[in-house]
């Protein structure tokens, strides 16, 4: 694997990855302190791809909104650009995760090559999710949470588009409730933003989901598809089981 891109590359230490990376699983709110140290690495990354995405956004959205164009398309290209921006910000929170730096520029590069998976990616999500909520709205709750992981997939593993939704639905299998909680810890910080406070909360839990990807997917492995509360389970001795 090319060690040139800190996205998809292994961890470099046994330590980096116990920083952030949690052996047992800590809970939503536990998980802040993981993803803290993880987005400590490339936080000032992470802060210049999201001020680019809230003022080019802006900007593209005013500029074709001049030239006529309705609201609704001008919003939906500004959308296709924070698709490009929201794959750079998955490949900074991975190289964090695993302590490797990553410029701006790097992480825009590395997103360019997902993108167009990226998108077809967010548009069958988007179709299967509201499926899901118009045909009966008990099963949205069990099928989002199971489909969330797949950009990691995408972009860590460079799966295709099914694929990753499938990898992401096997591996959150038994876990939907660690990924609600990561889900909810995440709108209590968006409330926070009204005392600014928020914002340094939620820039700082940025990494949370894909810590859980990294969690789930080596609990899957340990634990040969069962519900992950733990990488891996201490052996028996068998001298001392009994009949």
């Amino acid at each position: 694997m090319d060690s040139s891109q800190p996205s998809t590359s292994a961890p470099q230490t046994e330590a980096s990855q116990e920083e952030t990376v949690p052996m047992t699983w800590p809970g939503a709110f536990g998980l802040y302190h993981f993803s803290r140290n993880a987005v400590r690495v490339n936080v000032w990354t992470l802060v210049a791809l999201i001020l680019i995405n809230v003022v080019t956004s802006g900007i593209i959205t005013s500029a074709l909104q001049q030239l006529s164009l309705s609201r609704d398309a001008a919003q939906m290209l500004a959308s296709l650009f924070g698709a490009w921006i929201s794959l750079a910000i998955v490949v900074t929170v991975l190289a964090g995760i695993r302590q490797q730096k990553i410029s701006v520029g790097e992480s825009l590069r590395q997103a360019g090559s997902f993108y167009i998976n990226g998108v077809l990616l967010s548009v069958a999500t988007f179709i299967i999710i509201t499926a899901s909520l118009l045909l009966f709205v008990v099963p949205f709750f069990f099928v989002m949470p199971r489909l969330s992981l797949a950009t990691y997939f995408l972009v860590d593993k460079k799966l295709g588009v099914v694929d990753a939704l499938k990898a992401s639905w096997e591996t959150t299998r038994g876990n939907v409730g660690k990924v609600w909680g990561v889900i909810g810890v995440t709108i209590l910080f968006a409330l926070l933003i009204f005392v600014l406070v928020g914002i340094y909360f939620l820039i700082m839990y940025l990494a949370s989901t894909a810590i859980l990807y990294i969690f789930l997917t080596q609990a899957h492995k340990a634990t040969d598809d069962k519900p992950a509360d733990k990488i891996a389970e201490p052996a028996v001795d068998d001298t001392t089981a009994t009949e």
